[in-house]
């Protein structure tokens, strides 16, 4: 594999120096590399990122966790431990771009590069939204819901003859035409359902009413009759049903990917579509340090006998 199909990804020509390790990080420097992005991924000697040895299962000797987000990178092994191994950290570092999409357009209009400081905390925070400001705005604390949701009813998963559905009835438009194509039109003009609020108020009576209907019939044919209504719902699949989906078979989101040890790997597609740019596999996840000697070599100029040194103190290895 190779990266003649980079020339026209939006982050071609941009190095990332990845010093992260298990999911988040990794799966963030992992869609950088899907659009055009050099991403060298820094890690420990002997055992690498963490998520190597996350398994069973695992595959050609590498684990399926590992190789979920580590596609389109190269490996390098540093003992960071090691003064020398620092150094060789920071001389990657002077020849990257960071990357970040924004930051870089920012570089672009003012010449100037910044820090960014993203914290696993802060976007859970953030990603809280509706449930946080039910909290900032009028002090209500949080509940467990489940699937269910706390201000919108019908709007969780109900269980149908055969396998779970999910129903999101967000609106009264919404709800109008459920009750019909339901057969249950009294629903509408009755006082205790005939706004959202008033559903939310008698939940306890209403909820047992709508999972009483879905048991009457398969998931398939609740599907049948209300996409055919335009009232939002989705099965709700395990790994077979998901990836025999005609539309995520439709959205390329398997992608087969050559890789040396395991032979053809199966790997989720890109999510992100670019209409002129679309994003490409063009590594498959590398193994531990396997890139070493090309990264100091092609990056930083290191002679063999200087790699072949720290290969000897034990700075650095290759596979």
């Amino acid at each position: 594999m190779n990266d003649t199909f980079a020339t026209e990804l939006p982050l071609t020509g941009y190095r990332v120096l990845d010093l992260s390790r298990i999911l988040a990080g990794p799966y963030c420097t992992m869609i950088l590399g899907d659009q055009g992005a050099e991403i060298i991924k820094v890690e420990r000697p002997g055992s690498g990122d963490d998520t190597r040895t996350w398994g069973p299962p695992f595959a050609g000797g590498e684990s399926a966790y590992y190789l979920c987000c580590n596609r389109n990178k190269k490996s390098i092994v540093i003992d960071l431990k090691k003064p020398e191994g620092l150094d060789l950290v920071r001389e990657l570092a002077k020849t990257c771009s960071g990357a970040i999409t924004s930051a870089l357009l920012w570089r672009e209009r003012s010449g100037r590069g910044q820090y960014l400081d993203i914290s696993l905390l802060d976007v859970q925070v953030s990603g809280l939204a509706n449930i946080a400001s039910n909290y900032l705005v009028a002090g209500k604390e949080a509940s467990r819901w489940g699937t269910a949701h706390e201000s919108i009813i019908p709007y969780q998963v109900f269980n149908t003859k055969d396998r779970p559905i999910a129903l999101a009835v967000a609106n009264q438009k919404l709800w109008v035409n459920f009750c019909k194509v339901t057969g249950k039109d009294e629903w509408v003009n009755d006082p205790r359902f005939e706004s959202n609020p008033k559903r939310v108020e008698n939940r306890d009576v209403l909820l047992p009413m709508v999972h009483a209907l879905f048991a009457q019939k398969t998931c398939d044919e609740w599907m049948d009759l209300l996409v055919g209504a335009a009232i939002p719902c989705g099965p709700v699949n395990n790994m077979e049903h998901l990836f025999a989906d005609p539309q995520v078979q439709h959205r390329d989101m398997i992608a087969e990917v050559p890789h040396p040890t395991i032979g053809t790997l199966k790997l989720t597609g890109i999510p992100i579509k670019y209409s002129e740019t679309p994003g490409t596999i063009r590594r498959y996840p590398p193994l531990l340090g396997e890139h070493t000697d090309e990264v100091l070599t092609e990056t930083l100029g290191y002679t063999t006998e200087q790699i072949e040194a720290l290969k000897g103190k034990s700075v650095i290895a290759s596979r």
